[in-house]
């Protein structure tokens, strides 16, 4: 079992990505656009940004040309205080990398602070997966990526996506130090032929790691997030990188459940109705520790408790894998001979009894 404490992600850390916030120029029929061109059309208050496909793309109009456009993600309009917004009216902040809705008619020079005038109603897309939240999403047609200097970090968390894979390269300078790609399936390969297709273990899976990326002062780490055909919308929920702490071997027998939050009632003639609402994920798990590093795991554990973290009891398992805190935890220390699971155990080797709650998820 390990924990990966994210790194908290700013404007430093987060250097590129293909997810637009705001910076693309309104669309205009007068210009000739270049393959691989952005533009953005505002309908509303809700910009839509389109990568030109072709080369002297002139005069072919985003939203009615799919031959010369295609539609890659959208956001809102960067707020200004000479405008005047309506009620609903959505905008964001590039300093705050939120989204904010107006709550007033004629709402002009008021500061996105007041709150009898502005909502905060989360992050932008392309902030979401570093909000430190469950349920805020980044989506875009086709790939997405991400490049970060996240500092001393060896491993990568990508959470709640619907990709078809995952890779990871780190470069210092211009040097690729780390390259690895990591697929959503089950089977955790690329179904590349027919003989895959009727093979293969059958589902995906919704998050994927990175283990044991090697330490580098200064490396970028360009992350990509596959989306399963070019038409379709990739997603993802959180992006961690961060340090891990090892913490211990997961014994056999680790317990996994969900809390639901959805209400059942039942009236007074028996009758059971059911609101659907969100849950959150338990795993219970025993380990087993070096005695020498009883004060580490237990010091390491403590410095968390309040800070949202991806703790993993065994690679390879979505069921085992939290992002959220721990419940409780207890470490039992080893003194002398002991045995335990029909196992004997010299004093060397402790264990670790640790519950773990994902926050929960939204509907």
């Amino acid at each position: 079992m390990r924990m990966i404490n994210a790194t908290q992600i700013v404007d430093a850390t987060l250097t590129a990505s293909s997810v637009v916030e705001s910076g693309v120029a309104a669309y205009s029929g007068a210009t000739t656009y270049a393959l691989g061109d952005m533009s953005a059309v505002t309908v509303g208050s809700t910009v839509t940004i389109y990568e030109s496909l072709q080369v002297a793309n002139l005069n072919n109009a985003p939203a009615s040309s799919p031959l010369w456009w295609k539609e890659r993600s959208t956001t809102y309009p960067v707020y200004s205080g000479a405008t005047s917004y309506g009620v609903g009216d959505k905008v964001i902040s590039t300093t705050t990398h939120r989204v904010y809705q107006s709550l007033a008619a004629a709402n002009s020079g008021n500061a996105l602070t007041d709150v009898s005038k502005w909502s905060d109603i989360g992050p932008t897309n392309r902030w979401a997966p570093f909000d430190l939240k469950v349920g805020t999403k980044a989506s875009r047609v086709g790939d997405m990526s991400y490049t970060l200097v996240p500092g001393t970090a060896d491993s990568l968390g990508i959470l709640d996506t619907n990709a078809e894979s995952a890779t990871l390269v780190v470069k210092v300078g211009a040097t690729t130090v780390y390259s690895e790609t990591k697929y959503l399936n089950v089977s955790g390969s690329l179904i590349a032929d027919w003989y895959d297709y009727f093979t293969a273990a059958v589902g995906t899976k919704t998050n994927i790691t990175f283990d044991s990326v090697p330490l580098y002062a200064g490396a970028s780490w360009v992350v990509t997030i596959t989306a399963r055909n070019t038409s379709a919308y990739v997603s993802v929920g959180t992006i961690g990188v961060g340090a891990s702490k090892p913490l211990g071997i997961t014994e056999a027998r680790a317990k996994v459940g969900i809390i639901d939050f959805s209400q059942k009632t039942v009236d007074i003639f028996g009758n059971v109705s059911a609101t659907e609402r969100g849950f959150s994920k338990r795993m219970t798990l025993r380990t087993i520790i070096d005695t020498d590093d009883v004060d580490s795991v237990s010091t390491a554990l403590a410095a968390v408790r309040a800070v949202p973290t991806i703790y993993l009891g065994e690679t390879g398992f979505d069921s085992l894998l939290a992002y959220g805190f721990w419940k409780d935890f207890e470490i039992e220390i080893a003194d002398g001979r002991m045995a335990a699971n029909g196992q004997l155990y010299d004093g060397t080797k402790s264990f670790l009894s640790i519950t773990v709650e994902s926050m929960s998820t939204s509907l």
